[in-house]
């Protein structure tokens, strides 16, 4: 890790930090049958969808409409037989670095190494679960599933709406717009036949959803600028679009565009139908970036803004908003199809609204009701304290009533964590092998994974199907 470490402060100290654990034992079976299924889900590991934790989305094939088929941390994907994630990256015996696809096959409760060469140690760039860094960025390249094909979205981190330092010794700004080109890469769904199927334009920047349907993928593309000061280099972006690409013809064309000659930066969070959902802060005027990033300013700033959630139906391009929610009052949100949820702490309620109509419902009043996310037809919620309680209330959308699970991480009683949402489990992440530090931080060594029935998960009851684990999970 020191040397990845070494090659992200050359390249640029970028206010946008990803974190990085110990990997578990490299030792697993290198064969196995995968299966295809559908489904993706994009990881919550706590706020709202304005956090970037994002919601489910089913893949199905008989789906109507937009769907994201990537998740939250852009370093996963599954079908209902199995989920598949990049390891961390680590060094070849060649030395170079190349990070590990692996697989969770929920039949046999195995992960493995997308690998069905036997007799493979999996560290050399030939073998089929091996994708280098140099080729396939760390952290920012995108796995999913569309159709009965694994694809690879390679390409470069999305640095709009961030800032660099100069990591020289003299201190001058030296850090550039990344212009890397990004590839899309088609595979078996097993992980073999891996091969580049097209090349995006160059000095063009993907963000980092990818959403579907039947016949093709859309991705937001846009054109990074760098603004260089005394204080750093601060990063925005223009001519942003969404872009079709048939994945029958491989032919892109331009959908809409999204420049919508307003103050207010959105950010794409959810999409159903034919239909964008973006969220946005509206700080009632423009902004500088020294105000976004100094402190001070921005506490001010925020305290008096509002958070905004729009919709844009790609077939006219126009942008409708939907709601606003003024930061004075604690409030969190989420979507899921449709509708839109909110809750505030205040008085806590939470309501629905129907982003076509604007129609709003009470769902229900509880005390805990910060929205976490949706699981089928409830709502997971937490309390607004998180430190004070790690369990989740279930909020029945349809009933409105709350009921209580007590499961949380079985090693340090932390919150547990949601991977993957099948028709009727879950894949979680419930226990932890840890060691405890002086003060009370976690060194983190394997992330346990199991599947746990919906019903089980509303319960409380502690009947996870562990995965045999030979990595250390994400």
């Amino acid at each position: 890790m020191k040397k990845i470490i070494a090659m992200l402060l050359a390249l640029g100290m970028t206010v946008s930090l990803w974190g990085c654990g110990e990997e578990g034992s490299n030792n697993g079976a290198a064969n196995s049958e995968v299966t295809t299924g559908t489904g993706t889900d994009q990881k919550q590991d706590g706020g709202n969808k304005a956090a970037g934790s994002g919601e489910v989305s089913e893949n199905e094939e008989t789906a109507e409409g937009l769907r994201i088929l990537n998740t939250g941390d852009n370093q996963s994907c599954y079908t209902e037989a199995g989920y598949y994630y990049f390891a961390e990256p680590s060094e070849l015996s060649d030395e170079n670095w190349g990070m590990h696809l692996m697989y969770m096959d929920f039949a046999t409760a195995q992960e493995i190494y997308l690998c069905n060469n036997a007799g493979c140690n999996h560290d050399t760039i030939d073998c089929p679960a091996v994708f280098s860094v140099e080729e396939f960025p760390c952290f920012s390249t995108i796995p999913f599933i569309h159709g009965n094909s694994l694809y690879f979205l390679s390409k470069s981190a999305d640095q709009d709406g961030s800032v660099s330092f100069s990591a020289t010794e003299d201190g001058v700004n030296v850090a550039d717009v990344e212009n890397s080109t990004s590839y899309l890469y088609r595979a078996n769904i097993d992980g073999t036949g891996r091969e580049k199927i097209y090349t995006f334009g160059e000095n063009v920047t993907l963000e980092d959803v990818v959403m579907g349907d039947d016949q093709g993928i859309y991705v937001i593309t846009k054109t990074l600028t760098a603004d260089k000061t005394a204080e750093g280099t601060y990063f925005n972006s223009t001519e942003r679009k969404l872009v079709y690409l048939d994945l029958e013809t491989l032919e892109e064309k331009m959908v809409c565009d999204l420049e919508f000659g307003d103050s207010i930066s959105w950010k794409l969070i959810d999409c159903y139908g034919q239909n964008l959902v973006f969220e946005g802060l509206d700080y009632g005027r423009e902004v500088t970036n020294q105000e976004l990033f100094d402190d001070d300013s921005y506490v001010e700033l925020y305290e008096q803004s509002k958070e905004v959630i729009a919709t844009v139906n790609i077939n006219d391009g126009k942008l409708n908003e939907v709601y606003r929610m003024a930061k004075e009052k604690e409030s969190s949100f989420l979507t899921k199809d449709n509708l839109l949820y909110i809750s505030w702490k205040e008085d806590g309620r939470i309501i629905s609204v129907n982003m076509d109509s604007g129609e709003e419902k009470e769902v229900c009043k509880s005390g805990n009701n910060y929205l976490f996310r949706a699981v089928g037809d409830k709502l997971c919620c937490t309390n607004w304290d998180l430190g004070e309680d790690a369990t989740f209330y279930y909020v029945d959308t349809k009933t409105g009533e709350v009921s209580h699970s007590e499961l949380v991480n079985k090693c340090n009683g932390w919150r547990l964590e949601f991977r993957a949402e099948l028709e009727s489990d879950m894949l979680m992440v419930y226990d932890y092998e840890a060691i405890r530090n002086p003060d009370d931080s976690y060194e983190i060594s394997r992330y346990q994974y199991g599947l746990i029935s919906k019903e089980d998960l509303f319960l409380g009851n502690d009947n996870f199907r562990k995965i045999d684990m030979i990595k250390g999970g994400i």
